[in-house]
């Protein structure tokens, strides 16, 4: 702590860029998160990472990227040691900088020399997904269970993004790059990352096969990311993709909802439709009389469905009190 104060009073005599000020920062900062396993200074690190990002500055400096990228990975260790082997809050804390690093690693892919595709997002969103259900498998649900609602919002802002726009970023973008050392570190790095979520991504399909808890919702999941990936290796650039997804997903989580009697998950999968009826709805040529109509008739049938849902599942619960006692994510 007197390192990082020192370092602050010195602010005005350190030359050079924000971004060197901020890097000794977290070089001092590291070191003290492994000795005292502090989570307020892991908290700390993290936010200051993202005072790493300078609009072009990898362009303009060597070894900038380089350095982004090693004190994030420096900092994977001691995250993945806390969801291992930490307490429950510690492991709690773990999910929510897990989250913030997954997404501090998305801006410097997408940020850098390699052009961030949607299926880093969607791949991204099913390993956030799968492993969500696993720890509502496990008994963690509420607050203890971030990962399933910051998959929930990625995946519907991709689907949604791609249902709304016909230009596609790919995988990545190489023809009018130059094959630099920032350009082939770029690359790697987002390689290495797309290897490490799939690799999880499989692991996770495989230990629910085994399980027995291969549901659905995670083969619809499979399946988009599948069909992502074909799309940006083929460039298909096709919207119809992402309208089946949107409509798979949206229905195999309402049906999920209904079964299980959550009007959590059945909300989700309402949700979804809804968002892919008012994408429908803006791109269309429809006039705007008979947008505003549609608009208002999917919100009225949204609130209906509640209201005839919530109802349906009290009456259940009141004639059998052990039905739809699933686990639900």
């Amino acid at each position: 702590g007197a390192v990082l104060i020192a370092l602050l009073s010195q602010i005005y005599q350190i030359h050079g860029q924000f971004f060197d000020y901020i890097s000794l920062v977290l070089a001092f900062t590291l070191p003290l998160v492994y000795i005292f396993d502090s989570k307020g200074l892991a908290i700390l690190y993290q936010a200051f990472l993202f005072g790493l990002f300078s609009h072009n500055y990898w362009h303009v400096v060597p070894g900038v990227l380089l350095t982004q990228i090693l004190l994030s990975l420096a900092f994977l260790p001691w995250l993945i040691w806390k969801l291992r082997c930490g307490t429950s809050a510690g492991r709690v804390l773990a999910r929510y900088l897990v989250i913030v690093m997954l997404i501090y690693q998305s801006l410097v892919i997408g940020c850098s020399e390699v052009n961030l595709g949607e299926f880093f997002l969607v791949l991204l969103g099913c390993v956030f997904t799968l492993l969500a259900m696993r720890l509502a498998e496990q008994g963690d649900h509420g607050f203890r269970n971030p990962w399933g609602s910051a998959a929930y919002l990625l995946l519907l802002g991709v689907l949604v993004v791609g249902n709304c726009i016909d230009e596609r970023l790919g995988l990545i973008n190489l023809n009018h790059h130059e094959w630099t050392s920032t350009v082939i570190l770029s690359i790697g790095y987002y390689v290495a990352w797309l290897i490490v979520l799939g690799a999880l991504a499989v692991w996770q399909f495989y230990c629910s096969w085994r399980n027995k808890t291969l549901h659905g919702e995670k083969i619809v999941l499979g399946a988009i990311a599948l069909g992502v990936l074909l799309e940006g290796l083929l460039n298909l650039e096709s919207i119809y993709l992402y309208m089946l997804a949107l409509v798979a997903w949206g229905v195999v989580k309402l049906w999920r909802g209904v079964r299980l009697r959550s009007i959590r998950l059945f909300n989700s999968g309402l949700v979804i439709i809804v968002v892919f009826m008012f994408c429908r709805f803006v791109s269309s040529d429809f006039g705007l009389l008979e947008r505003a109509a549609g608009f208002i008739v999917t919100g009225i049938a949204f609130l209906v469905a509640n209201v005839l849902f919530s109802r349906a599942c009290r009456r259940a619960q009141n004639d059998n009190p052990l039905a739809g006692k699933e686990v639900e994510q």
